[in-house]
């Protein structure tokens, strides 16, 4: 068994985002998201589905597995100008398909040249069908993806509520990515303040042995040196230290690939100790990057973290004692500073929960990334002692 270097190279050169190369988990979602596209055509409007959750969960990712494992429904990305009008979504339809076909087809293909032409003559739904008919070979339903909705949705308002009452015109399921406010940025558009009861799915950490299942295809794929016992370890050891979140999973996955590459997949000479050190210094500096997502945020970092510690102590039952916590915790690191002055003091308690650090529970606000309150302790605490930097806890 020749250890596979080439496909490990190219795990280690990929974006951190957006796709997993070892999809594990989420089967709940898929399943309910497969029952939906079965579903679609029982009645002429679009089904929404909004998967939401903290940055680094997997939302991307899981659309894009969806695309994947579904290559029997045509999976469209859209950007927020592709949901402007009917011209805009039938070409982000059109590049849809075309990504699909091949070379040829697509150098043939000048029907809808023209898109504005063509809708002067038909419906959008004519247009839909057809090129649904001519991509797939029949009829099949129609996924359309935006990612970042709670940011974007507002510039399609009027066609998601086209979408949401009167359909696309051939079956069709419009699938949101955000993150945890999402729903209520949907809800607030108007004529779109009823979803589903099931249509939103918060997507909770992964279970430890679904990280550990997914680091067993990455191994299997790079087909490293060792017995099974050896083999399970490792896989135990990613899991362990992806503490159940995607982008955890991907720092762990790294380091022990990084560290594979080193010892030619040898896994018995693999430094365990030296993959614990590099997934925890990856976490944590995915943890310090997260303290640039708002000005607010980097404009005292201590600041910052003594407010996650302190919500992840206290839990505030609404966004009224989030922003009295707020404001109690900069007044006391930060009495009378300057830096603070230009914002409002709600704009921290509103910043934390816009960009994913801080989400509603059903008992009160938390941590969106539990893990992220351990790390803040750390750096009030300094730096930690040799007896516990490895223990990637």
């Amino acid at each position: 068994m020749t250890f596979q270097s080439d496909i490990a190279q190219t795990f280690l050169g990929a974006d951190d985002r957006d796709r997993a190369m070892y999809f594990a988990g989420r089967q709940d979602e898929i399943d309910d998201f497969n029952r939906v596209v079965a579903y679609a055509g029982d009645k002429a409007a679009a089904r929404f589905r909004i998967y939401q959750g903290p940055p680094g969960c997997g939302k991307t990712s899981l659309a894009n597995h969806l695309a994947e494992i579904r290559d029997d429904i045509l999976f469209v990305p859209c950007h927020e100008e592709d949901l402007a009008d009917q011209a805009t979504v039938l070409k982000a339809v059109r590049r849809a398909a075309m990504a699909r076909k091949s070379a040829a087809w697509r150098a043939g293909d000048t029907v809808l040249d023209s898109v504005a032409e063509y809708l002067n003559t038909r419906t959008l739904s004519e247009a839909v069908t057809d090129v649904v008919a001519k991509t797939m070979g029949r009829d099949a339903p129609v996924a359309l993806h935006l990612d970042e909705a709670h940011g974007r949705a507002h510039y399609g308002a009027r066609l998601l509520r086209n979408l949401h009452t009167v359909g696309l015109g051939v079956p069709c399921v419009v699938v949101l990515t955000g993150l945890g406010h999402t729903r209520d940025v949907i809800a607030g558009l108007p004529g779109l303040t009823r979803p589903a009861r099931d249509a939103v799915r918060d997507l909770d950490p992964l279970k430890e042995e679904e990280c550990a299942w997914s680091t067993r295809m990455m191994l299997d794929a790079l087909r490293c040196e060792g017995g099974v016992g050896e083999r399970e370890a490792m896989a135990g050891l990613a899991g362990k230290m992806a503490h159940g979140w995607p982008q955890h999973l991907h720092t762990a996955q790294r380091a022990l690939c990084e560290e594979l590459v080193r010892v030619d997949g040898r896994l018995a000479d693999v430094d365990i100790r030296a993959v614990r050190d590099r997934s925890d210094a990856m976490r944590h500096e995915y943890y310090a990057a997260r303290m640039h997502d708002h000005p607010l945020f980097a404009l005292d970092e201590a600041v910052t973290q003594a407010i996650l510690m302190r919500v992840d102590r206290t839990r505030p039952t609404s966004l009224v004692h989030l922003d009295r916590l707020c404001t109690e915790v900069t007044d006391r690191h930060a009495p009378g500073s300057p830096l603070f002055a230009e914002y409002p003091p709600p704009a921290f308690a509103r910043a934390l929960v816009e960009k994913g650090l801080v989400r509603k529970h059903p008992d009160g606000f938390a941590l969106s990334i539990p893990t992220m309150a351990q790390w803040a302790r750390s750096k009030e605490d300094g730096p930690p002692s040799s007896q516990s930097a490895g223990t990637g806890r």
